[in-house]
């Protein structure tokens, strides 16, 4: 895992989906395709809030109503709000097509959104 420190945030290079591959096949757990909210958060760890940091359009994050800017406060009921990185990743995983229900705060509103977990996009690799 890459990482860098900026005023503050970490930003993980690794993506939820891929996290929680690792976490599935060291536990054993890999007979079901697994999935996660598809859209990039920051978290920081000083006050262990987690943000949204972008959401590509087309995504279900994006039909869902998920909006850059938007902090994360629970996923499925789990309060997320003083929790670890390792603890918001697996949060946001379950199996593939699975609605996680991303609560977050978006100015003086709290809502809640139904995000259905997706599979991890390949990127195409080049042959050299």
């Amino acid at each position: 895992m890459t990482g860098k420190k900026k005023s503050n945030w970490f930003y993980c290079a690794l993506s939820t989906a891929t996290m929680a591959m690792i976490l599935l096949s060291c536990s054993g757990a890999s007979d079901k395709w697994m999935g996660t909210v598809d859209a990039t958060f920051k978290y920081r760890p000083d006050d262990h809030t987690t943000t949204v940091f972008d959401v590509p359009r087309g995504t279900k994050s994006y039909t869902a109503g998920l909006v850059a800017g938007d902090r994360v406060l629970a996923v499925d009921g789990a309060d997320l709000t003083s929790v670890s990185l390792g603890e918001v990743l697996a949060a946001m995983n379950g199996p593939v097509g699975s609605v996680a229900v991303v609560t977050v705060q978006r100015g003086a509103e709290v809502i809640d959104l139904e995000v259905e977990r997706m599979r991890e996009k390949k990127k195409d690799k080049k042959s050299d």
